[in-house]
C-alpha cells in the first residue's frame, strides 16, 4: 500500500516535487502549438521510474512512496483537466500542486529544525549524564597505588550531581537502537563509573587520564583472542581511552560479550559494537594478576 510517510525527509521531498510539478504544469497550461498531456504523462512515468529505483534501493520510505504518490496526482488530474472549466485547467491544477507543495515542504522543513533542536538538546543531556559527576576542587575520597607503587586518586560523585532517572535511560537506549539488544546487570547509579567498576569493585569513580598508568604498572599485555576475564579497553580516534569494561564470553568477534558501566547509566552486558561509545576502538588485555582491582 502506498501511503504518504510522516517523516519530515519524506514530507520535504513529496513538497519539494509538488512544487516542481506544479511548476510544470504552469507553464505547460501556456502552451499552444505541443500536446501538454503527453508531457504530463512523461513526468508521471518518470517520477513512478524514480519511485520504483528508490524502492528497489531501500529508499522506499523516504523517497520511494513520495515519488508514487505525486505519480499518481498527476495521472489522476489528467482526465479531468479542461480548458472550458476553470477549476479543472492546466493553470489552476498547477498553482494548486505548487501551493500544496510549498506549504508541505515549508511544514517538513519546520519539523526537521524542531527535531534536530530536540536531538541537539538530548545530545547535550546525554552528554552531561555520561562526564564524570565529579567536584573538580573537590580533594580524592581515597588513595590507592599500583602494583608499581604509582598513587592512583578515587573519587565520589558530587553531591549535587543529576542522577539518571528509569526513563532517561529507557529514551537513551531506544535512541541508540539497543533495546532487547544489551541485558542490563546494574541500576542506574551515581556510586561509580565504568572504570571504577572494574578496578574499585564499583566503590569510586575513577578518572579516564589514570588506565594507561594501570596498563603499565599492573602488567597488562594486549591480546588478540580475548578470554573471560580479560579487560576491555575503548579509545578515542586521537587515543584517548574513554571506556572500560569485562568479558564475560571470549571467542571471535561475534561471539564476544562484554560487562560495563555507562557513565551514569547502568551497567549492562552487551556485544562489542553495541554500546554508547560510538567510534570508539577496543583493545583486549589480559594480565597474570587474577583480579582487576587496585
Amino acid at each position: 500500500m502506498i501511503t504518504l510517510n510522516c517523516d519530515p525527509i519524506a514530507m520535504a521531498v513529496f513538497g519539494l516535487g509538488g512544487v516542481m510539478l506544479g511548476l510544470v504544469e504552469v507553464g505547460l497550461s501556456f502552451a499552444r502549438r505541443f500536446p501538454t498531456r503527453a508531457v504530463s504523462l512523461g513526468l508521471a512515468v518518470v517520477l513512478a521510474l524514480a519511485g520504483g529505483a528508490a524502492w528497489a534501493s531501500g529508499e522506499r520510505a523516504t523517497v520511494g512512496q513520495p515519488a508514487f504518490l505525486l505519480a499518481g496526482v498527476s495521472l489522476a488530474l489528467m482526465p479531468i483537466r479542461s480548458r472550458r472549466s476553470f477549476v479543472r485547467r492546466g493553470l489552476v491544477q498547477g498553482a494548486c500542486l505548487l501551493l500544496l507543495g510549498g506549504a508541505t515542504l515549508g511544514f517538513a522543513c519546520y519539523s526537521l529544525d524542531r527535531e534536530l533542536e530536540d536531538d541537539l538538546t538530548r545530545s547535550d543531556h546525554d552528554l552531561a549524564l555520561m562526564s564524570d559527576p565529579i567536584d573538580p576542587e573537590s580533594p580524592p575520597s581515597l588513595l590507592v597505588r599500583t602494583d608499581a607503587g604509582t598513587v592512583v586518586p578515587l573519587f565520589d560523585a558530587s553531591p549535587a550531581a543529576a542522577a539518571v532517572t528509569l526513563a532517561d535511560e529507557s529514551r537513551y537506549l531506544h535512541d541508540l537502537h539497543l533495546e532487547g539488544k544489551v541485558i542490563r546487570t546494574g541500576a542506574p547509579t551515581l556510586e561509580y563509573n565504568c572504570h571504577g567498576w572494574v578496578f574499585t569493585g564499583g566503590r569510586f569513580w575513577l578518572r579516564s587520564s589514570q588506565i594507561e598508568t594501570i596498563l603499565r604498572d599492573n602488567g597488562y599485555r594486549a591480546v588478540e583472542q580475548p578470554a573471560e576475564g580479560d579487560l576491555v579497553v575503548y579509545r578515542s580516534s586521537v587515543g584517548e581511552v574513554t571506556h572500560t569494561g569485562v568479558v564475560r564470553a571470549g571467542g571471535k568477534p561475534d561471539s564476544l560479550l562484554i560487562e560495563s558501566k555507562w557513565g551514569r547509566f547502568g551497567r549492562y552486558v552487551h556485544g562489542p559494537e553495541e554500546h554508547g561509545y560510538h567510534g570508539n576502538k577496543a583493545t583486549y588485555y589480559h594480565s597474570p594478576r587474577g583480579s582487576h582491582l587496585l
